[in-house]
């Protein structure tokens, strides 16, 4: 006889909270500017940390914590008053200093280790060092390819783990990022190239 196994109250809170994370995810990808990507990739990583400890997945958890810090700081930078000094980037805001990304990433691969216990644990580890990098760079096409490279790592982690609906939802936020990719960086950039051919015939 086939068993049918009931999924306990901590499971089920854990994909309400892994469709919210979704929601974040989905939102922060389809933004042109990076204060809200951050704003947005921030709740995520808030939202995904509590959903893993209702998983007692205690590495996600150490490394969504570590993200949404990380993306904290390099919102503090990206808004804070241009002195002049600071480097900019493509959306025109400032970007976090490189010894504070350096910094920050020794913190996410600490993180990592104090929460390691499989070769599996670490995946999440790997990802958020490739996620430091992506939001603290300023170009936002590089942000959206990788983060449907990042959504593929996710997809493997939540599997592994048994965490079937951030599962689908790692895949629903692939096609979100492949999506804005084509909108944006594909399609608009088309258009504009369309126009400007045009306005050069004038």
């Amino acid at each position: 006889m086939l068993q049918y196994h009931l999924m306990t109250s901590a499971q089920i809170i854990a994909q309400v909270l892994g469709f919210v994370g979704l929601g974040c995810n989905i939102a922060s990808v389809q933004c042109k500017r990076r204060r809200w990507v951050l704003t947005f990739q921030a709740l995520a990583d808030i939202v995904y940390g509590a959903q893993y400890i209702f998983l007692a997945a205690w590495s996600g958890l150490a490394i969504s914590l570590v993200s949404a810090v990380e993306c904290g700081v390099i919102y503090y930078f990206a808004t804070r008053p241009d002195t002049g000094r600071g480097k900019r980037g493509a959306d025109g805001n400032l970007r976090m200093p490189l010894p504070v990304l350096l910094i920050t990433m020794a913190v996410v691969g600490g993180a990592g280790v104090l929460s390691y216990s499989n070769p599996i644990s670490a995946l999440p580890t790997v990802i958020t060092l490739v996620y430091t990098w992506m939001i603290w760079q300023p170009n936002l096409r590089v942000y959206r390819v990788v983060s449907a490279l990042i959504s593929v790592g996710w997809f493997t982690y939540n599997l592994c783990v048994g965490a079937y609906v951030p599962t689908i939802t790692a895949v629903v936020e692939f096609i979100s990022a492949i999506s804005a990719i084509v909108r944006i960086d594909v399609m608009m950039v088309a258009a504009n190239k369309k126009d400007g051919a045009q306005s050069e015939q004038r």
